[in-house]
């Protein structure tokens, strides 16, 4: 909760304690001054609103890049899976006909 700091009557307790009415105002001044600096850097509800809506927004966003690189990663590894099996198939297809056809000139000569 944020009160309200009185200079007037700061000004007159600290005269009141036997200082300069110039130099109480001074030092009420200066206290005012850093009073309000502290006050400005302080967060409203406001600003903490919007930053929560501005990380949701962001998670939000991380989520979903997340997820398609997922899906893309999913699907590098079937196709490597599907691709490296039918490749081998058909390198032994292939050696297998090359055999035959070896074995087919052996014996038709």
């Amino acid at each position: 909760m944020i009160v309200a700091f009185d200079t007037h009557s700061s000004v007159k307790n600290l005269a009141a304690a036997g200082m300069p009415e110039a130099q109480a105002e001074a030092i009420t001044e200066l206290f005012k001054t850093a009073r309000g600096a502290g006050l400005a850097v302080l967060a409203t509800k406001t600003d903490l609103a919007e930053q929560r809506s501005e990380l949701r927004q962001l998670i939000a966003e991380v989520r979903a890049d997340l997820r398609q690189q997922i899906a893309e990663a999913k699907a590098d590894i079937l196709k490597w899976m599907f691709g490296m099996p039918g490749g081998a198939v058909l390198i032994n297809v292939m050696a297998v006909a090359g055999a035959m056809l070896a074995v087919v000139r052996i014996v038709g000569h």
